[in-house]
């Protein structure tokens, strides 16, 4: 060790320095079982028009679940730098002891805020990605960390990081269990699926005569130059009145099978985003904003929450988000962003219970926790009819869409049968979550009991 590389007392603390001592004796330094990934996009020979990218806000800090981006080459950020392979470990070099860690099961393009590891003896990958998710890896991590503005390790920090010997019986175990955590996610994809797919047969049904494809085939159409100045519509933009839109409602009105979004959700309205001086980016606190980049259609990506000051978020605290809340984008740079991702709220992070939206989100709630229609609702919303009836509603040059529209958009009464098989698939879907989750907590627990 050269003291002229490190000048922070913490890296010197006596008891770690002892306690890593010990544990090497019958364990070893990642970089003997391990080797670093170096490979870079400018070696891949891009056959692709797009790629899917992994960044450190889009892994789950809990049990390691990731969200990989699809992103077209010429739209490429300039950290998305590392070329990540199935079955190796990705771990953050920025605030590591959040335990921003996946085992990647694809081949994906990560950022270079990542390090990648790739198994060079008979440790395994999984037994690794245990090991970077436990109190041991956080109290040497800890130690290494630089800097306070911006705490970050290097990666030959993260090389030299004591792993324990592991009982060949618990390391097993370790494989056996995270291919059993891999299948069930596997399995909830495809019950998601089952219910998208069934959602959308009846949509494309119900508007069966209005075909998505008449949106593009038709021009705008007005029948009556008053209906400019109806109280009702108050709208002057063309797209409002595009012939499309005309023969989705007499459908509705023909057919009196709806219902308004404001007659199930009891509260449609915006988030607030905070001023600079109540953001607190570079500090640690309980109180989060969830911001218009953690929506996806595969689900809330809560490691881009924020942190915001305690001050703040006791002014907002009726905005404080709940479980089966939908959120909607409202206002974007470029007008066909909005409505174009849509999320609900199925699981809250265990840490992220104070947490409050911005400006640019629209926030539906559902009244008595009736959730008799709240997962048909979610994925009308996400379909290409839900998509043209957001957009329809949009007002001004700087393109917003107000909760006071939203409210009015209808949607068709899902039939009994379809409701029946949501509800029986969506409880096999909690089944599987809790089965999943509880497989990572308890192979964490058992670790941190034994090697902490």
């Amino acid at each position: 060790m050269n003291i002229l590389n490190r000048i922070d007392s913490e890296y010197y603390e006596k008891k770690l320095v002892i306690e890593e001592n010990n544990i090497k004796k019958n364990g070893f330094l990642i970089n003997e079982v391990f080797e670093e990934e170096t490979t870079k996009i400018k070696n891949l020979n891009k056959k692709d028009l797009s790629f899917n990218y992994l960044e450190i806000s889009n892994i789950n800090t809990h049990d390691g679940t990731y969200y990989l981006e699809e992103i077209e080459w010429k739209n490429a950020p300039s950290r998305a730098q590392k070329v990540g392979k199935k079955n190796q470990v990705a771990i953050s070099t920025v605030r590591p002891y959040r335990s921003s860690v996946a085992l990647l099961k694809d081949d994906c393009i990560c950022t270079s805020g990542l390090v990648l590891l790739k198994p060079k003896s008979n440790v395994t990958s999984e037994e690794l990605f245990i090991y970077l998710k436990s109190k041991l890896f956080t109290k040497q991590v800890f130690r290494r960390t630089r800097a306070t503005m911006y705490p970050a390790v290097d990666n030959s920090d993260i090389l030299e990081l004591v792993m324990p010997k592991l009982e060949k019986k618990f390391s097993e175990r370790i494989v056996k269990e995270i291919s059993e955590k891999h299948e069930l996610e596997n399995q909830l994809i495809k019950k998601e699926n089952q219910i998208e797919i069934l959602c959308s047969k009846f949509i494309q049904n119900y508007f069966k005569n209005v075909p998505i494809n008449y949106y593009n085939n038709h021009s705008i159409k007005i029948y009556n130059k008053n209906d400019l100045y109806k109280e009702s519509n108050n709208r002057l933009d063309s797209e409002y009145y595009q012939d499309f839109h005309s023969k989705i409602d007499k459908l509705f009105n023909t057919n009196k099978n709806y219902y308004n979004l404001n007659s199930f959700f009891g509260h449609i309205d915006t988030g607030s985003t905070p001023s600079k001086k109540f953001q607190a980016e570079n500090e640690t606190t309980d109180y989060f904003i969830l911001k218009a980049s953690s929506l996806s259609n595969k689900g809330l990506i809560w490691g881009k929450v924020e942190n915001i000051t305690e001050d703040y978020f006791n002014k907002k605290e009726s905005s404080k988000i709940k479980q089966n809340d939908i959120l909607v984008l409202c206002a974007a740079h470029s007008p066909e962003q909005i409505g174009k991702k849509i999320s609900v709220i199925e699981q809250i992070e265990n840490d992220k219970g104070n947490t409050i939206t911005v400006g640019e989100l629209i926030t539906l709630r559902i009244e008595n926790n009736d959730r008799k229609y709240l997962n048909f609702t979610y994925q009308y919303l996400k379909s290409e009819y839900g998509y043209l009836q957001i957009q329809r509603l949009i007002r001004g040059i700087t393109s917003h869409l107000y909760p006071t529209d939203l409210k009015k958009i209808k949607v068709p009464y899902p039939s009994k049968d379809l409701l029946t098989k949501i509800d029986n698939i969506s409880f096999e879907i909690n089944k599987l979550r809790l089965k999943r989750d509880k497989i990572i907590q308890n192979l964490i627990n058992d670790y941190n009991k034994i090697y902490s």
